[in-house]
């Protein structure tokens, strides 16, 4: 999960998503550009020889009377104002879509953890299902040494040799499946963690640990509780939250769109013209302040924006009900599951197993001692092994299921161990050697 947080392309992509997002704030802010605008009029008159026109200068000399030439150069810089309101408000819709973008981040965030969880558990099964073939291989080829000695002796015949080596037969076609279910589980690793060198460098120091090593236990808290506090952590809802905010500021945006938009300018105008006669100080220049604004008429495209602004947040509160919902059936649930597949886990080790290992026990002592047959010694093997290995697919199912609960409630869980439920049987100690079980707690991360 820490390699994914690190390397995985996608959520480096949705951070830069979301601080591209981040830079329409200060568009939506900032004024629009200013314009300028320059115009330059000329007239003309009199008539020059075989009937062209030319015009006169612009400059007339003093006394002249002329009326033949006008010139009039203008230059407007305009500057469009929108009603205050209406930027301010457009600022708040720009950073809410940016958030509604982090919550999309922070939702794939919690989809690779879960994928990731998923992938490390079926993988941590996957070997520990190849320790226990190993393991009654194991078994196997001691007893069918066993069974050549006293065959050789005459103590036992042919077929107790015969079953042990078809046994082992099977054993060893069921081994040669486990190497391509490993790299087809790793490799599926990998594409969770998104990064292939990084998950390399991860599978390169070792496998998971074998799911004896891992105690099953319950969530301290009961389902609903988790359920309303995970309404309050979820990034869907915060998402939705956020999309119930853009549809309010959109309803605010809406009314403040009948306030007039405002256009301030200067307009410089230079006039040389021979019949315009000169002001009080000899310039013919003219400065002119200039007030507009835009008239908002009531009109279909203004109700459609209220009545849009209005849709969006009605769908994101249904949403959100929907989700409060969906949260609250599924961890009910998935903690029944949890529950159930803790209750079967506890018959398993304190019912199932230690009474087939028991029988396992008493048949294989009958045999080396020469009053019990080898077949129901074999018989008591395979059960032993199916037992621990049905143990082995429930710890394993519960671990899933308990991936999907957290992934519901967007945060991890504190435990409650079950007790005896965290140890494995199946094998002595004194043959097997004594299990490493451990307790891991999980402290309750919220998600930020």
């Amino acid at each position: 999960i820490e390699a994914a947080l690190r390397a995985n392309p996608e959520l480096q992509a949705d951070l830069a998503y979301y601080e591209g997002r981040l830079q329409r704030v200060p568009q939506a802010t900032s004024l629009p550009d200013p314009s300028v605008q320059t115009k330059i009029a000329y007239s003309s008159g009199g008539t020059a020889p075989r009937g062209r026109t030319f015009p006169e200068p612009a400059v007339q000399l003093p006394g002249t009377q002329s009326m033949r030439s006008n010139t009039a150069y203008t230059l407007q810089v305009m500057q469009p104002i929108p009603w205050p309101e209406r930027l301010r408000l457009k600022g708040k819709m720009a950073e809410q879509e940016a958030a509604v973008a982090l919550e999309t981040h922070n939702i794939r965030l919690l989809d690779i953890i879960h994928d990731i969880s998923r992938r490390y558990y079926d993988l941590a099964f996957e070997h520990a299902s190849l320790a226990l073939t190993r393991k009654e291989k194991t078994y196997v080829e001691q007893f069918i040494e066993a069974t050549l000695a006293g065959y050789a002796f005459g103590r036992h015949g042919r077929q107790p040799l015969l079953k042990g080596q078809t046994e082992l037969a099977r054993l060893d076609k069921e081994l040669l499946g486990f190497p391509g279910r490993l790299e087809s589980l790793r490799a599926a690793l990998r594409a969770a963690v998104g990064n292939l060198h990084a998950a390399d460098a991860l599978l390169e120091q070792g496998d998971p640990p074998p799911l004896d090593d891992i105690a099953v236990m319950l969530p301290d808290i009961a389902p609903r509780e988790l359920a309303a506090h995970a309404m309050e952590r979820l990034p869907e809802a915060a998402q939705l939250e956020r999309q119930m905010e853009i549809g309010l500021l959109s309803r605010a945006l809406a009314r403040e769109d009948y306030r007039p938009d405002f256009t301030i300018g200067l307009e410089y105008m230079n006039s040389a013209a021979a019949s315009m006669s000169m002001n009080a100080s000899g310039r013919r220049d003219t400065v002119g302040v200039m007030v507009g604004f835009t008239i908002p008429v009531p009109n279909a495209r203004r109700r459609a924006q209220m009545a849009e602004a209005r849709l969006i947040e009605k769908e994101a509160r249904l949403r959100k009900q929907a989700l409060a919902v969906k949260t609250a059936s599924a961890l009910e649930g998935a903690f029944a599951q949890l529950r159930s597949l803790a209750d079967r886990m506890l018959m398993y080790e304190e019912g199932l197993i230690p009474l087939a290992q028991e029988t396992w026990e008493t048949s294989r002592a009958e045999y080396e001692t020469g009053v019990g047959d080898y077949l129901n010694m074999l018989d008591a093997l395979r059960a032993i092994v199916g037992l621990r290995r049905e143990q082995l697919q429930i710890k394993r199912d519960y671990l899933l299921l308990l991936a999907d609960a957290q992934r519901i409630t967007g945060a991890r869980f504190v435990f409650l161990e079950v007790p005896h439920a965290a140890r494995s049987g199946g094998f002595p100690a004194s043959d097997m050697g004594e299990e490493n079980v451990t307790a891991p707690l999980l402290e309750e991360a919220h998600h930020e």
